[in-house]
């Protein structure tokens, strides 16, 4: 069966980390599917660059990695089971969506 391109998850952003955070700048995703290989590429206004982390409770949150309209991270990077949010974003005053995609 062939594979396509298909979103894999969606997150709106606010423009600067959310009151009381230091990186956090939306609320926490998850991929619905994730490819069996490849890559995952973000579509996004182009001016715009942020990070994403990963949500670990009670420890440190890492950065998984940082994103830019169509860059692509390793699909090894992440997993279904966990939590992740945007954060630090640049380069916007504005709300912005970020659609995450991949060959599933």
């Amino acid at each position: 069966m062939p594979t396509t391109i298909q979103p894999i998850a969606a997150q709106v952003s606010a423009p600067k980390p959310l009151h009381g955070q230091d990186n956090r700048s939306s609320d926490n995703f998850q991929f619905l599917a994730l490819p069996s290989h490849g890559d995952i590429t973000a579509s996004m206004p182009s001016s715009i660059t942020c990070a994403i982390m990963q949500d670990v409770s009670g420890g440190r949150d890492p950065v998984v990695t940082t994103l830019s309209n169509g860059g692509s991270f390793s699909v090894s990077k992440v997993s279904k089971k966990d939590n992740y949010y945007l954060a630090s974003p640049s380069g916007t005053s504005l709300n912005f969506e970020v659609t995450l995609s991949g060959d599933v």
